[in-house]
């Protein structure tokens, strides 16, 4: 008994001192600090926005509202989400999904891959009234590993992994 104590104490301070940590260990990923809802982007119009139904500045032109179709999903648990570099020195935001939302997402993403604008722009929504990112879609994201860029700092990338649950 006193062995498997020993072991699993080394397996967990290996872990935890390669960067893993006790949640990752154990299976847990992060949880959204808020309900993370995805969206396929609908139709888009000059602001001011409407108050009626899923309508939302655009975060990447104000000037611009979109309209966003009811939930495709809602993501219960990430794998992980991080910010960092990428090759060319800007910041981005990787979120890492559990399989289950990795599925949904490809599904979601291979519906609205190659339209044309907006309705090729998929949006994440935080709590249902915080609109972080509506990107274009050019093909299918598969495998679960999702990218958010936008000229991020690093201060901002950080806070929006905050916002995240990471």
């Amino acid at each position: 008994m006193r062995r498997l104590k020993l072991l699993l104490g080394a397996i967990v301070v290996a872990a935890v001192s390669s960067g893993c940590t006790m949640p990752t260990l154990l299976g847990w990923g992060p949880r959204p600090t808020r309900p993370l809802s995805v969206h396929a982007v609908i139709a888009s119009s000059p602001a001011p926005c409407s108050d009626a139904g899923l309508v939302f500045p655009d975060p990447a032109n104000e000037s611009q509202c979109l309209e966003l179709d009811a939930a495709a999903f809602t993501v219960q648990e990430l794998r992980s989400v991080e910010a960092r570099a990428d090759g060319s020195g800007a910041w981005v935001v990787t979120l890492e999904l559990v399989h289950a939302d990795a599925e949904k997402f490809e599904t979601l993403t291979g519906r609205i891959a190659g339209q044309t604008d907006p309705r090729n722009r998929l949006a994440l929504v935080l709590g249902g009234d915080d609109l972080v990112t509506a990107p274009q879609v050019a093909a299918p994201i598969t495998g679960g590993t999702v990218q958010i860029s936008g000229n991020f700092t690093q201060q901002q990338a950080q806070e929006l992994v905050g916002r995240l649950g990471g």
